[in-house]
């Protein structure tokens, strides 16, 4: 039937356009509209942002070098000796710098070496047991997680083994957290029973 009434129309009369065709126009202009006008301006702009920030920290950064030559006790008023902050006025903007103290180094006793390279191995290898154990599929994460604790072990056998007394336990970190939850659910428990 459609084929008849098709076949009705006269050479220079027009089809009428089915709503699909309008559809995939629309799309199409909406497509052209987003990759040739929105994302060059969101490029443009963001590329201006950066530019501008990059501006700001390399001022803000020539601007604390040249505080930094002047005596301490001007920017602060007093002698900054043992001070854990210094605030440093540039322009109108009030800059906080926080300087930690560096942790001391760790005590030496004998077998802090071995006990220290077996704490280094130790965590990154219960990392890669623990996701091997994924019941499913893990895809790309799981020799992300592989390969990230392989890095991290080397790095931390590396420290253990060159520079030891700047390596602390891990086992002793976690396990003060673990045996502090340990004993906060006793109590709990203990206290639930009475």
């Amino acid at each position: 039937m459609r084929a008849v009434a098709m076949s009705r129309l006269d050479p220079g009369q027009r089809m009428p356009c089915s709503p699909a065709p309008k559809r995939v126009f629309v799309l199409y202009l909406l497509y052209l509209l987003v990759v040739y006008v929105i994302l060059p301006g969101v490029g443009i702009i963001l590329g201006i942002g950066l530019a501008t920030l990059g501006c700001v920290a390399a001022a803000g950064r020539h601007a604390l070098a040249a505080r930094a030559a002047a005596p301490i006790a001007r920017l602060t008023g007093s002698r900054g000796l043992g001070e854990p902050a210094r605030a440093i006025r540039v322009g109108g903007v009030m800059w906080l710098l926080v300087a930690r103290e560096p942790r001391p180094d760790a005590p030496d006793w004998p077998g802090r070496r071995l006990l220290a390279a077996i704490d280094a191995v130790a965590w990154p290898l219960m990392w890669v047991l623990l996701i091997r154990q994924v019941p499913g599929p893990a895809g790309l994460v799981g020799p992300f997680v592989t390969a990230l604790a392989v890095l991290l072990g080397l790095g931390r056998l590396h420290r253990v083994l060159w520079i030891n007394h700047r390596y602390w336990f891990t086992t002793w970190r976690w396990g003060k957290v673990l045996g502090a939850m340990l004993l906060i659910g006793a109590v709990l428990k203990i206290a639930m029973s009475a």
